[in-house]
């Protein structure tokens, strides 16, 4: 609506300040899922044909991802060419270049015809353009090579004798083409050129040894640039090569198109070499920008379907809908045939109607009009901008545009300081959430300057961890904050040696270089919510400490040792008879103790809780002496069961942690779990 409604805005002031308005929420559909990132994106390709101004300082947001889907990426390039500018083609030039020493062979294509492009377009910008494709040439890359020199032949044809100079570097490529465009490409070009090149004779009498295995997109540009080089000159040479390529072209083919312009070369040749020589070599047209490559007309019909169908193929709907229903075209006084609204009723005073009124002498709000009782005793409202209030143009909006609203949640420790990170802090840590494991993360730009592109990389770790997907987070304005919950799998990026709490993360954006800061992993995050093991099921498995016990209610007759407590005669052994018996599985050795000298439990329920809040589970709770001792079973991930003892007296200081599990080399890491989960 904005879009149709600018061509009727004289004002220019009112136009640029609406465009400059219409940036950030076209900016914000590209941090969505890729499936909406390319209905935008599709979107965008029409309104920047129309508006490049809407988007002009916005081409970081166009940078492709490395995780971007191929066909985000194509329509990223796309806008990056049609946003190009003397101001920023240095900047897109490196990113091109980038991306043409990526793995997906279509997309390094594009990228590569991309730089091409911009040369075309940009005067000023295209011996540099010229430069970044050289560089990729002496990569040696076979498909990016052919790339190039399809785009180079195009440059040529745009800035004829400007830039023949590296014409002798694209000739150290012959041998390595196989492709029929871009051989038809340096056909093309030694022809062109064939009286500055001094043996481009020989470089087209290569191609002619296998003439009729060629297509006949090569066929025919080598039977021009053969002519070509006749007239350019005719000597011995040329002569005898200008006789083989007309007798293949003209006997030896039943291709009607290279046959035809064969029999025409030959007869302009044979009657009027001078006249051959004005057809064959007039001066050609330049080749025109094709960035803005649709029509006028059609793309404002384009615009006019934005967000349909029609906007996403860039067809027009007649173009594939072809059983639309035409709808009559209602009137005012269809709808209302009485002059009056459905559901009102006129002159209920005096049981009657009132005279029919017609749309042409009644204007159609006086249907609408209220009754004078009405208008007294309703209060005046007033009518809001919804126009403004929509695009952030009113001054009195609830929430401006330049103030955005602050994350909520819980602090998160501060790893990238903003005196360390040029003015951005990033403050994160592991989080569980319904059964899934999550990297929280708050960034907060102190700097000067929008911050934009945010990606997240973690190295190998003790548990694999890594990201389940890209990292959400949009534009950060100056003073801006932004918090995002990034998901994250389990064992896909594993390192080698003893387990570690180590996580070392890297973080990146458009503007500024790597941040690297290292998080500790708490192994309580792992726990899972099926880690609670019930009193029957510890029947099954062996005490944790080794105790043996008689039948339920039984009394021992003597005191019985265990490890370093002793159990004295008491009837309330019998809930312990129940609750132990041997578990000969594991060894002792597999038992790990720690003391924590400067905890203090308050009270065991609420530990209890605590700890069932981390899906550490109470099994049971007994007293030894003047002594607490709870006992609690916790997994983590790969079915890995954990089971604990906390022997502690109530109020006091100090707390001795017991564990033991079938994989003893991850106790430092849960006594650092369990000593934080105590202390909070």
């Amino acid at each position: 609506m904005i879009l149709l409604q600018m061509e009727l805005i004289s004002s220019t002031d009112v136009v640029r300040n609406l465009c400059k308005k219409m940036a950030p929420p076209l900016v914000t559909l590209l941090s969505a899922e890729p499936e909406i990132q390319y209905v935008a994106l599709r979107n965008i390709n029409l309104i920047v044909q129309k508006r490049p101004t809407i988007l002009a300082h916005e081409i970081k947001v166009f940078f492709c991802k490395y995780n971007d889907p191929i066909y985000v990426k194509m329509e990223k390039l796309e806008i990056m060419i049609k946003l190009a500018s003397d101001r920023n083609i240095d900047q897109v030039l490196l990113e091109f270049k980038e991306y043409a020493t990526e793995v997906d062979v279509d997309f390094v294509r594009r990228a590569v015809r991309a730089i091409g492009r911009c040369a075309i377009k940009l005067d000023r910008a295209a011996e540099r353009c010229i430069s970044v494709l050289l560089e990729l040439i002496k990569i040696k890359v076979n498909y990016v090579v052919q790339e190039a020199i399809i785009v180079i032949k195009d440059i040529f044809r745009r800035y004829p004798n400007m830039y023949e100079s590296i014409i002798a570097t694209l000739c150290e490529s012959l041998d390595t083409l196989d492709e029929p465009e871009a051989k038809a490409s340096m056909i093309w070009i030694i022809g062109e050129y064939a009286e500055r090149i001094d043996n481009a004779d020989e470089l087209l009498e290569s191609f002619l040894e296998s003439f009729p295995e060629e297509p006949p997109q090569v066929q025919l540009q080598l039977l021009t640039a053969t002519v070509k080089l006749f007239l350019k000159k005719p000597t011995e040479g040329p002569q005898q090569m200008i006789q083989v390529v007309l007798n293949n072209a003209t006997v030896e083919t039943d291709n009607p198109d290279l046959r035809d312009r064969a029999y025409i070369y030959w007869r302009l040749l044979s009657t009027d070499p001078e006249a051959a020589k004005d057809v064959v070599l007039a001066e050609k047209p330049v080749i025109s920008d094709d960035s803005n490559q649709l029509d006028p007309s059609l793309l404002d019909e384009l615009l006019a379907n934005i967000a349909t169908l029609s906007s996403v193929y860039h067809k027009p709907p007649d173009a594939f809908v072809t059983r639309a229903k035409t709808a009559s075209q209602r009137t005012e006084d269809d709808d209302y045939p009485d002059g009056n609204e459905k559901g009102y009723s006129a002159n209920v005073g005096d049981g009657g109607a009132s005279p029919s009124t017609s749309s042409s002498s009644v204007p159609y709000t006086a249907a609408r009009q209220p009754s004078p009782a009405q208008v007294m005793s309703a209060p005046a409202s007033p009518v809001p901008d919804l126009l403004g209030d929509l695009i952030g143009l009113d001054n009195n909006a609830i929430v401006p545009a330049d103030q955005p609203a602050m994350p909520s949640g819980p602090p998160l420790p501060i790893l990238l300081p903003a005196s360390t990170g040029q003015g951005l802090q990033i403050s994160a840590q592991l989080a569980r959430q319904d059964g899934q494991i999550f990297y929280s993360l708050m960034f907060e730009n102190n700097s000067q300057i929008t911050l934009d592109g945010f990606m997240i990389q973690f190295n190998k770790n003790s548990f694999g961890l890594a990201a389940a997907g890209p990292l959400q987070v949009p534009p950060l304005a100056p003073g801006a904050a932004a918090r995002t919950l990034l998901p994250m799998v389990l064992f896909q990026n594993m390192s080698t040696g003893p387990p570690s709490s180590l996580l070392q993360v890297a973080v990146k954006n458009n503007q500024q270089p790597v941040w690297y800061f290292n998080d500790k992993i708490l192994l309580h995050v792992f726990f899972s919510e099926d880690g609670r093991m019930e009193r029957t099921s510890f029947l099954e498995v062996r005490s944790l400490f080794h105790i043996a016990l008689v039948y339920c209610g039984a009394k021992l007759s003597k005191p019985y040792i265990m490890k370093d407590h002793t159990a004295e005669r008491s009837s309330s052994m019998s809930i312990w008879s129940v609750m132990f018996v041997t578990w000969r599985s594991l060894p002792d050795s597999n038992e790990v103790l720690k003391e924590f000298p400067g905890i203090m439990v308050g009270s065991a329920e609420t530990t209890m809780d605590r700890l069932a809040a981390s899906n550490v589970f109470f099994i049971a709770k007994r007293k030894h002496a003047n002594q607490d001792v709870l006992y609690f079973s916790a997994k983590i991930p790969r079915g890995i069961p954990l089971l604990i003892e906390l022997t502690t007296v109530i109020g006091n200081p100090g707390v001795k942690c017991a564990t033991k599990t079938p994989n003893p080399e991850l106790a430092p890491l849960f006594f650092e779990a369990i000593e934080t989960l105590l202390k909070i």
